[in-house]
């Protein structure tokens, strides 16, 4: 297993928390940090990274507004 640095991201892509994890794989790193991006509301962006290299990065879902539609 390998850890890794979770950094959550407000939508200026600055840095609002922090997690160190060890995943076994891409599949769990992926969910481990949709996991954290899902828990911390405020965060616009979730990224994992192995000492210096990025390994993985989402952004949440941008709502879509509701009103007229163009039907």
């Amino acid at each position: 297993m390998t850890n890794y640095r979770f950094y959550l991201l407000n939508r200026h892509d600055h840095i609002t928390d922090v997690h160190i994890a060890e995943c076994d794989g891409i599949d769990d790193l992926q969910r481990k940090a949709l996991s954290l991006l899902a828990e911390h509301v405020a965060a616009a962006t979730v990224e994992a990274w192995d000492r210096d290299r990025l390994i993985y990065r989402s952004e949440r879902p941008k709502s879509v507004p509701v009103g007229n539609s163009a039907a």
